[in-house]
C-alpha cells in the first residue's frame, strides 16, 4: 500500500536535493582553482618550515635584545629603529620568538656584525 505524499514535504526534499546538486556543480567548476590554492598553501607551509629549520640549525647564536646590544654596542631603540626601517632583514638578522607581532625578538649577532661592517665600507 502506498502512503500519500505531502506536497510541501516533497517540495522541501527536492529543494534540498537541488541545493546539493548546485553545490556539487560549483565544486566541479572550481575544483582546479581549489586544488591550486591548496597546493600553493602547502608549498608555502613547506617553505616556511624549511626556513625555520635553516634558522634553528644555523651555527650562529640568536640572542635577545639586551645581549645583542651589549655585543654590538648599540641601544635597544637602535635595533627597533633598524627593524622598523627595514635596515635589518627578518629571518636573517632578527626574528620573533612567537607567532604574533608582540612576541620578543631575537637577533643573529654574527650576521648583524657582518651587516654593520658592510655599512661602514
Amino acid at each position: 500500500m502506498h502512503r500519500p505524499v505531502d506536497p510541501a514535504q516533497q517540495a522541501e526534499k527536492l529543494a534540498k536535493h537541488l541545493d546539493e546538486l548546485l553545490h556539487l556543480d560549483w565544486l566541479d567548476t572550481h575544483r582546479a582553482t581549489i586544488l591550486e590554492i591548496t597546493a600553493a598553501r602547502q608549498a608555502l607551509h613547506e617553505y616556511r618550515d624549511q626556513q625555520e629549520t635553516r634558522l634553528f640549525n644555523a651555527q650562529d647564536e640568536w640572542l635577545d635584545a639586551p645581549h645583542t646590544c651589549e655585543q654590538l654596542g648599540v641601544t635597544i631603540r637602535t635595533l627597533k629603529r633598524w627593524r622598523d626601517d627595514g635596515r635589518i632583514t627578518p629571518g636573517i638578522h632578527w626574528r620573533r620568538t612567537g607567532p604574533n607581532t608582540r612576541s620578543h625578538c631575537v637577533y643573529n649577532c654574527a650576521e648583524l656584525a657582518r651587516h654593520m661592517a658592510r655599512w661602514a665600507q
